[in-house]
């Protein structure tokens, strides 16, 4: 789409998110709005050599209800959930996209993408490292 002033226009029509206080935008906003805190006691790997004892993880996130099991098995993490956000952001959009126009969209991520680990194993060279 190209405005009057020659640009291209950028439409926003669908919002997904995946974080750790909810996976609907309305569970999302309600958790917001409580001042609910997604901070819990790290239980997914020993923490005995960091000094880190929480995070805001991800509870319940299945990332084969957005991708076969193959490209989970390949993709980082934050990849899955990046993944799974641009897929409810196109159904929130309630756009169908085919063949002609693969181009003509796109999907945008905010901030949230820090932890860059593929597993919870700290790497050999620095022992305090976590992601």
């Amino acid at each position: 789409m190209t405005g009057t002033n020659g640009r291209n226009r950028v439409v926003d029509t669908g919002m997904g998110t995946v974080n750790p206080l909810a996976m609907t935008l309305d569970a999302f906003a309600d958790s917001l709005i409580e001042g609910r805190s997604a901070s819990h006691a790290i239980e997914a790997f020993p923490t005995d050599r960091i000094n880190t004892k929480f995070a805001c993880l991800v509870p319940g996130f299945d990332p084969t209800q957005f991708m076969d099991r193959k490209q989970v098995g390949r993709s980082a993490r934050f990849t899955q959930l990046a993944v799974a956000s641009a897929q409810l952001a196109l159904a929130d959009s309630g756009l169908e996209l085919d063949q002609k126009t693969p181009f003509g969209s796109g999907s945008r991520s905010g901030p949230g993408s820090a932890a860059f680990r593929r597993s919870t194993k700290p790497p050999s060279h620095s022992p305090k490292a976590v992601g």
